[in-house]
C-alpha cells in the first residue's frame, strides 16, 4: 500500500511529532547529494522531496505513519472532535455573514456606497483575522496531543489508531477552512 517509507528516506524516527530542524538539516544534505544539477539521482532527489513534503505537512504525516503502521488507509469519515466542531459553528455563521458583504460590495457601483459598507467589511476584516487565528490555534492543539499519541502507539494502538483518525480528520477540516478564510479576506480587499 505505502510506495515509500518517508521516516526511512529522510533518517527519522516514526513518530508524529518531528523536530522540524531535523527534519529540515536532513532535507537539505540529502537535497545537497542528490540534486540532478550536482550530478545526483533524479529519481531519489524526487524521492526526498516528496518524503520531505508529506512529514513537513502534519496531516500528510499523520496519514502516512498510519499507513505504514496499520497497513491501512486512514478513516476519513466520522466525527470531528468537540472543540472543532464548536470552532465549525462559528466559522459558518462568519461565512454566511461574510459572502453576504462580499456580494453586497460586488453590487455597489457608487463610492457613497462603498463608504456606507466600509465599516461592515473593515468589522469583517478583523473578524475574520480573529476567526483564522482560531483555526491555527485549534491545529496547534491538535499538534501538542502528538507526544501523547507517539506515546500510545507503543502502548494501545487500538486508541493510537482512533486518535490518529480523529487528528486527520480534524486537521484536514482546519485546513480547508482556513484557506476558506483567507479566500474571503482576500475577497473583501
Amino acid at each position: 500500500m505505502v510506495e515509500l517509507d518517508c521516516y526511512e528516506e529522510l533518517s527519522q524516527k516514526r513518530c508524529l511529532e518531528l523536530n522540524s530542524d531535523n527534519l529540515r538539516e536532513k532535507f537539505q544534505e540529502l537535497s545537497k547529494c542528490h540534486h540532478p544539477d550536482a550530478g545526483g539521482d533524479e529519481v531519489v532527489f524526487s524521492r526526498i522531496n516528496r518524503a520531505h513534503s508529506i512529514l513537513f505537512n502534519p496531516s500528510s504525516r499523520v496519514e502516512h505513519l498510519y499507513e505504514l503502521l496499520f497497513k491501512d488507509s486512514i478513516r476519513t469519515d466520522g466525527r470531528l472532535s468537540s472543540n472543532v466542531m464548536e470552532l465549525f459553528s462559528e466559522i459558518g455563521e462568519l461565512t454566511i455573514s461574510a459572502d453576504g458583504l462580499i456580494k453586497k460590495k460586488e453590487k455597489t457601483l457608487t463610492s457613497v456606497g462603498e463608504a456606507l459598507i466600509a465599516k461592515d467589511i473593515a468589522n469583517l476584516q478583523t473578524q475574520l483575522f480573529e476567526m483564522n487565528g482560531k483555526v491555527r490555534g485549534a491545529k496547534s492543539a491538535i499538534l501538542k496531543t502528538f507526544p501523547d499519541i507517539d506515546h500510545l502507539i507503543q502502548t494501545d494502538s487500538d486508541t493510537a489508531k482512533e486518535k490518529m483518525e480523529l487528528c486527520a480528520r480534524d486537521l484536514s477540516f482546519l485546513g480547508k477552512w482556513e484557506k476558506e478564510i483567507m479566500s474571503r479576506m482576500q475577497s473583501i480587499l
